[in-house]
């Protein structure tokens, strides 16, 4: 009895295996096949591009191969602990994509190109794109300065795990901060807490110039306005 069941599940498996893609004999691929498919595939490449709603925020990310040969078919998988995807990308004209609107995790697309020749369903090239996430340190009042604006911790879109928590992120920031500014005063006092903030008279004409040089142009109107009006009534009293 277990012997027949060990049978039938033995073929049901080979039915109805879990693999997508159905390989064909491997020794019908010759040498010269095999220097075809990969010289058609050269030029195939994939990435990601930020997808926006209607209010110009992400929304989510295309997953996109180019240059795929009609003779050929993509599959793509993603192996992570939380995330399990296994799937084909349907190409027109040399172009596929897929939406992912995951915004808040990592991981990997693994895309393999495999020929459609029959007797030779051969994987002629692997590639592979990291989808980002959305980098909530990047918020962070010390991100504002200048000085952290290229730091890692400050990027809106990650494609590495930060392994530090807010407090640890807010410390290294502010040691940068404190290498790099001057004795004159920062535009946001960093010993202050986050959301303190105090201004100096630079930081002050920085974030208003355009505000003081317009009231400044306007004052010395007034004033050369109201020299002009006294000259002249001096002058009428005279007469």
């Amino acid at each position: 009895m277990k012997r027949s069941l060990l049978f039938i599940l033995m073929f049901l498996f080979s039915m109805f295996g879990v693999t997508k893609f159905v390989y064909a004999d491997t020794d019908k691929c010759t040498a010269e096949m095999k220097s075809g498919f990969l010289k058609s595939v050269s030029s195939a490449t994939a990435s990601y591009e930020f997808v926006y709603d209607d209010a110009g925020k992400v929304k989510g990310f295309n997953i996109t191969v180019y240059n795929i040969p009609d003779d050929m078919n993509v599959l793509y998988s993603v192996k992570d602990k939380k995330f399990k995807k296994d799937d084909s990308i349907k190409i027109e004209n040399g172009k596929g994509t897929i939406y992912d609107d995951n915004l808040t995790d990592i991981y990997t697309y693994s895309i393999d190109i495999f020929s459609l020749t029959e007797g030779c369903n051969y994987k002629v090239k692997s590639l592979k794109v990291v989808k980002p996430k959305r980098n909530i340190y990047s918020e962070l009042v010390y991100c504002s300065y200048d000085e952290n604006a290229k730091s890692t911790y400050c990027q809106e879109w990650i494609t590495r795990e930060i392994n530090k928590d807010q407090k640890e992120v807010e410390e290294l920031l502010k040691k940068s901060l404190n290498k790099t500014t001057t004795t004159s005063a920062t535009s946001k006092c960093v010993d202050c807490g986050i959301g303190t903030i105090s201004y100096s008279l630079k930081d002050i004409y920085k974030k208003y110039k355009y505000t003081i040089i317009i009231a400044t142009v306007l004052s010395l109107v007034l004033v050369l306005l109201a020299m002009a009006l006294l000259y002249r009534s001096g002058k009428g009293g005279d007469l």
